[in-house]
């Protein structure tokens, strides 16, 4: 193992501090709130529209920061200062950690950390300075003669229509195992390392998850939409109905999203990647809660999609993954493992692959 460099390699490490150093000098985050944003030009050719909110990037800072505006119509004033609230003691973590510290490094690399927040009205949550993603998020395609820069989505590694990673051409399954098990790996350690600033992600999609470095032999993850101060881990009631192309359905049945919530999305993946290997499974009918027959029939679709191929993951795996993996996607989420328990297992299976990477 002591040969791998994986994001020590110096064409990752150069730009790894590039990322980071679009945040200013220690400690890179700025823990005081600012009140909602006035003289900052943006450029509202490139602005997106999200399901949270919209973003565009500032235009002097190279494309290397922007403004994310959440959608705040008829949310409490109280709610919006909670959620305020616990982004700036994640933001004051971050802060007490040492320059020096690798670990911030990467997770500067692995989670779109914003810079500061941005509050109205004394203290309500408006939106975030947040850095764009890095650019070994993308890859240059080709169609009908033209080029253009596409972002990798985890929803791309097996994907019936997106054919954006190159490794073979012809599958819908384009990554070798090792090159998989290290963006789970990855995505699960940055899961874990949000839980530990005592946030919750709730929304594992795979438009959520970029892939770095897609057609290495050791991909890694740059995780998005993680700060919206939705809840932190000691959960959250109020958010009804939170549905993604990937979510936990006891949570959204009951509207009650805790870290849990988070550890069944990440089992999910797992066996979706590594197992099942369905591209049409990111596609299967989602409820409408409006209609319960809908909700009979969709809700748990998705859960029996990787519960099925339970015995196979029995037969493919080691016994202690297969069984951190069968007890994070039980039905009761106080049955589950921690993040950071899923995570130690998903990463000694994935260093067992060695040093081929």
């Amino acid at each position: 193992m002591a040969s791998y460099e994986g994001f020590r390699r110096p064409e990752r490490f150069k730009e790894m501090v590039y990322t980071r150093n679009f945040y200013g000098p220690h400690p890179y985050v700025d823990t005081k709130r600012h009140e909602a944003r006035g003289g900052i030009s943006v450029d509202t050719r490139q602005q997106e529209q999200g399901g949270q909110g919209k973003f565009a990037p500032i235009t002097d800072t190279d494309g290397g920061l922007g403004v994310k505006q959440f959608n705040l119509v008829g949310i409490d004033s109280a709610i919006l200062k909670e959620r305020a609230s616990r982004l700036s003691k994640a933001l004051e973590e971050i802060a007490s950690w040492e320059a020096s510290h690798w670990g911030s490094l990467l997770l500067f690399n692995q989670l779109n950390i914003p810079a500061r927040l941005i509050t109205r009205n004394g203290g309500e949550l408006w939106g975030l300075y947040i850095p764009v993603a890095p650019s070994s998020c993308y890859i240059t395609t080709n169609f009908m003669g033209k080029s253009a820069r596409k972002e990798v989505l985890l929803s791309h590694v097996i994907s019936c229509n997106e054919h954006v990673i190159h490794r073979e051409k012809n599958s819908d399954d384009p990554l070798s195992d090792p090159a998989k098990w290290s963006i789970l790996d990855s995505l699960c350690q940055t899961i874990a390392a949000l839980h530990d600033l005592h946030l919750v992600h709730l929304d594992i999609s795979g438009s959520n998850v970029l892939v770095r470095w897609s057609e290495s032999h050791d991909p890694k993850v740059y995780v998005i939409d993680a700060f919206n101060g939705y809840s932190d881990t000691s959960g959250n009631r109020e958010l009804g109905h939170m549905l993604g192309n990937v979510y936990c359905p006891t949570s959204v049945q009951r509207c009650d999203y805790t870290p849990a919530s988070d550890v069944y999305c990440l089992a999910w993946w797992v066996m979706h990647l590594a197992v099942a290997k369905d591209p049409s499974a990111l596609s299967l009918e989602l409820p409408n809660f409006t209609n319960q027959a809908s909700v009979k029939k969709n809700l748990f679709l998705r859960h029996e999609y990787v519960t099925k191929h339970l015995p196979y993951a029995r037969r493919k795996f080691p016994k202690w993954l297969y069984e951190t993996l069968d007890s994070c996607l039980v039905i009761e989420p106080k049955d589950r493992p921690t993040s950071r328990e899923l995570s130690l297992d998903v990463h000694d299976y994935w260093m067992n692959f060695g040093d081929a990477r």
